[in-house]
């Protein structure tokens, strides 16, 4: 038998315990609990009552009756707040050095217009992949060794065209500027080759060039080559995507993806492919809203932020702009599984 000294030490205890059980429940308002946490929490909560009950089974009783009930409860409230982490798999090496792809995949069931037009094709790497998804792909390509390949690879699927043009600010005749490897770069130099030659590290020459014909956008939705209203505008020139941008006219896409180098970068040193001139021009255009995933190669980072227009030193990487604010939401809460953010205090 206790004494009633014993009798109301327990009780006291006991109040006390229900007392820290329920001031977690404030905890979960401003804190992302694992749910499995505070379920082996509550269990050892419970074993501790249990404990006492064999030395007073009747006084205490209804307090663990009334503990384990709240911790259900509780248990269910975290479960209902706490997010769910989906499985992020990379199908490939170059899904996981290139999330953009998979971000641009996903936007995919967004676009009310499943339509994408690929400035900068190269050989169809990323033109094959939207086609994968869904889109109807409209590709321009002014390499001629890169536009047969790039036709050879897609020309049997339904939903894609592709042009042999280079595209730029207005319709002219142009000069593509090769890139050579000069220093044993090794990889397919030909996916630097640019209409306006820009610094490059030491292995990268541009030697040669070869005539190209040069189409605006603006011009090519009068000629009714494409929609004046598409999904996607991917941009990839490697030095003049403000150009293209600028050459737009009336076409609007619901996201325009772009390329930038950080001032630092070896490609940026002559000016071209800064972040905050790209941001001024498409703001000028109402695109307010935009995201950035960037790359440091030195670091084997690949991170993101969104709506600034600074970049992190010797970074490089695209920026996606958004015609209405719930697309970056969409946008936000893939990157937010996929990548870690980085936070500007």
């Amino acid at each position: 038998m206790t004494t009633t000294g014993e009798s109301m030490e327990l009780t006291d205890r006991l109040d006390r315990l229900v007392d820290a059980v329920r001031q977690m429940d404030g905890a979960v308002e401003s804190l992302i609990l694992n749910e499995t946490a505070v379920l082996d929490g509550l269990a050892q909560m419970l074993g501790a009552v249990h404990q006492l009950q064999n030395r007073n089974e009747e006084t205490l009783k209804k307090f663990s009756d009334q503990i384990h009930q709240f911790g259900l409860d509780l248990a269910a409230q975290t479960g209902a707040r706490s997010p769910r982490r989906p499985i992020v798999v990379a199908a490939s090496e170059f899904h996981a050095q290139n999330p953009e792809i998979g971000l641009l995949r996903y936007l995919y069931s967004f676009f009310p217009e499943p339509v994408a037009v690929d400035v900068g094709a190269h050989v169809g790497e990323i033109a094959e992949q939207l086609l994968d998804v869904g889109y109807s792909v409209i590709a321009f390509e002014p390499f001629p060794a890169s536009f047969a390949k790039l036709e050879a690879k897609l020309r049997e699927h339904a939903n894609f065209r592709a042009h042999p043009w280079a595209v730029g600010e207005a319709d002219q005749a142009g000069h593509l500027h090769l890139a050579s490897d000069a220093g044993g770069r090794g990889g397919d130099v030909s996916l630097f080759h640019t209409l306006v030659p820009h610094s490059a590290d030491a292995n990268l020459r541009f030697a040669e060039s070869v005539a190209v014909p040069v189409r605006s956008l603006g011009s090519l939705v009068s000629a009714g080559t494409i929609p004046e209203r598409i999904g996607l505008l991917k941009i990839d020139t490697e030095g003049s995507d403000l150009d293209v941008i600028r050459g737009m006219g009336s076409l609007r896409a619901a996201a325009v993806m772009a390329e930038f180098w950080d001032a630092e970068h070896e490609f940026a040193r002559s000016g071209r492919g800064r972040l905050a001139d790209l941001v001024s021009e498409m703001r000028a255009r109402g695109y307010r809203w935009h995201l950035v995933i960037y790359h440091v190669d030195q670091q084997n980072l690949i991170s993101y932020y969104q709506n600034r227009s600074d970049t992190i030193p010797h970074s490089w990487g695209n920026v996606v702009f958004f015609e209405h604010q719930g697309l970056l939401q969409e946008a936000l809460a893939w990157v937010d599984d996929v990548l870690p953010a980085t936070r500007f205090r």
